[in-house]
């Protein structure tokens, strides 16, 4: 039997070294590859763990789950809460302005196979703004809010972060949690998408055994059996593309006839417990700002940590200066060792008044070092976008387009860019998945039919929270309020021919919507064509009856029984 030593030999009688035999690894070859690769994924993540968790001790981020035993941050002293500050601003900000529960922060629209606009499919535009609101009835009655701020400071503060939704079938509504930092794994496909995770959780025996029934592992069976149900055991989920995983020898190993596979490993028993799948990748994987070719991302507070660093040194050598000044070291004559106090009022007997204590003068000026503290703290303000987000909370309006380009253009076009990804990677994947989710589950309306016959419409998600109305205010209307004083400018100098390049009512309705008007406003397409086809024919029966009017008035001119004819003005 093969067997290896467990334990270290230190010399004591604590020595635990025995030989055990070597655990015999499972034959399934789904669990090999499961744990070939977590393992791999492990090496991926351990070149980012260290800059990572340090970022989340300087802002104290992640600090209070006691309960956790696999969290790796480390505390450290801090002499300054001003990154805390600058953070939190950012993140009430960011988050406040681009999601809130008060208004709806974002907008569906559709188009067609064949490039159709929603505005040209009739009801389109209606249906998907019934499905914004009962979306929104949705996400206030889950716990998506506090959550999704949770994740967003995570992607702040380390770069990355994980938010799974799925679907409660009794309550009938989403679920969304959002995963610690250390306890996913993530990687990357071909495209450079992410679209594989493995999350480590959490079980107590009994709970396992009620969820994993037969397929429950032997060691977990004894512990309920021996009323042990409380013991904890760590089970690893891996959700990756079916045709993804392959076995030691090169063939795909394919567990689930899903899009993706979502198998359960239990690593103390090298073995599958559960196996599942989902139709769309489950977790929206948000990376911060990506960094070079890792599949983690870099946070604000990861790319400026070295000046967090330097503001903690430089405060601690302040605190300390300052003690000095209040209590300064002194001098002390070797007769009154142990017998001198310098407690306010205290009583001290010298036998000999020139040899008395003295105080020993080490800090002559702090004022500079005050300075330099005031100068960093400002400057970390700026890089966590303070200026901004306290100007634009201390607005009560979306601003115009004049007044964000004049007072906050260029820290707007850099945020712009922080938006776009947090929409791609985040907002997207989990306004998508609650849509399919509440679909599939029958919690929205039936398309109309118009909308069925369309094939492979693609939906786009729009943001329109108060941050990016302001970011489109800064792009879009100002383009479009520059093109509106161009075409005044031709009107006025007599080219209306050149006015014929222009399609005013699409700029017209693109100008509405960039001043946020409500879809349900808007009338269809169909429907202005309709009312503008029955308004030309009224005016052509109009002209008709006033055409029949003047040939009967000329007719009876001409009989000389007309009105012109006749000075009582009867005929």
């Amino acid at each position: 039997m093969n067997t290896v030593v467990v334990g270290l030999d230190n010399g004591s009688k604590d020595y635990l070294g025995r030989r055990e035999p070597i655990k015999k690894q499972g034959d399934d070859p789904l669990a090999k590859a499961i744990a070939a690769k977590w393992s791999r994924l492990k090496t991926l993540r351990q070149k980012t763990e260290a800059l990572r968790w340090e970022a989340c001790a300087f802002v104290q981020h992640r600090m209070n789950e006691f309960s956790d035993s696999n969290n790796p941050i480390k505390p450290v002293k801090l002499y300054n809460t001003s990154g805390i500050l600058a953070l939190d601003t950012f993140i009430n900000g960011y988050h406040g302005n681009l999601i809130t529960p008060s208004m709806r922060w974002f907008k569906l629209t559709l188009t067609g196979e064949n490039f159709e606009d929603s505005d040209t499919i009739h009801g389109a535009n209606d249906y998907m703004e019934i499905s914004e609101t009962q979306m929104f009835a949705e996400l206030n009655k889950t716990n998506f809010y506090p959550l999704d701020k949770l994740a967003t400071k995570d992607a702040v503060v380390q770069g990355t972060s994980a938010e799974w939704v799925y679907d409660d079938v009794e309550s009938g509504t989403c679920v969304f949690e959002t995963i610690a930092p250390w306890d996913f794994w993530i990687d990357k496909n071909a495209n450079g998408k992410i679209d594989t995770i493995f999350i480590r959780f959490t079980m107590t025996s009994a709970d396992a055994l009620d969820r994993f029934k037969d397929k429950t592992p032997p060691n977990i069976l004894r512990d309920v059996e021996t009323d042990a149900g409380h013991n904890e055991h760590e089970f690893v989920l891996a959700i990756y593309p079916r045709k993804k995983l392959r076995s030691e020898k090169g063939k795909v190993l394919i567990s689930t006839e899903k899009p993706f596979a979502a198998v359960t490993y239990y690593p103390v028993e090298d073995c599958i417990v559960e196996e599942s799948g989902y139709d769309d990748f489950p977790v929206a994987v948000h990376v911060f700002e990506q960094d070079g070719t890792s599949a983690y991302g870099m946070g604000l507070v990861m790319k400026y940590l070295t000046e967090l660093k330097r503001l903690n040194s430089m405060s601690r050598d302040h605190l300390e200066t300052v003690q000095k000044v209040a209590k300064p070291p002194m001098s002390i004559p070797e007769s009154l060792k142990g017998r001198f106090s310098g407690d306010p009022g205290a009583r001290n007997y010298m036998g000999n008044m020139d040899a008395k204590p003295e105080i020993i003068q080490t800090v002559q000026d702090i004022g500079w070092l005050s300075q330099e503290i005031t100068e960093l703290e400002e400057k970390i303000g700026r890089l966590f976008f303070n200026d901004l987000f306290n100007y634009l909370m201390r607005q009560d309006k979306v601003l115009t387009a004049t007044q964000t380009q004049a007072i906050k253009s260029e820290e707007l076009a850099l945020l712009a860019s922080i938006l776009g990804t947090t929409q791609y990677m985040k907002i997207n994947p989990i306004v998508k998945r609650v849509f399919r989710i509440m679909v599939k589950g029958n919690r929205l309306p039936k398309p109309p039919k118009e909308l069925l016959r369309i094939k492979n419409a693609l939906m786009r998600i729009d943001l329109d929270g108060p941050l990016a109305k302001n970011v489109k205010m800064f792009a879009m209307q100002d383009g479009l309020q520059a093109s509106l004083e161009w075409m005044q400018a031709l009107h006025a100098m007599q080219m209306t021919n050149t006015l014929d390049n222009i399609n005013t009512d699409i700029f017209v309705r693109k100008a509405f919507i960039a001043a946020g008007m409500p879809q349900s406003v808007l009338r269809e397409l169909g429907e202005v064509e309709q009312m503008r086809k029955q308004k030309q024919a009224l005016i052509q029966q109009q002209q008709q009856m006033q055409q029949m009017q003047q040939a009967s008035e000329i007719q009876r001119n001409m009989n000389g029984q007309g009105n012109l004819n006749n000075a009582g003005g009867m005929n």
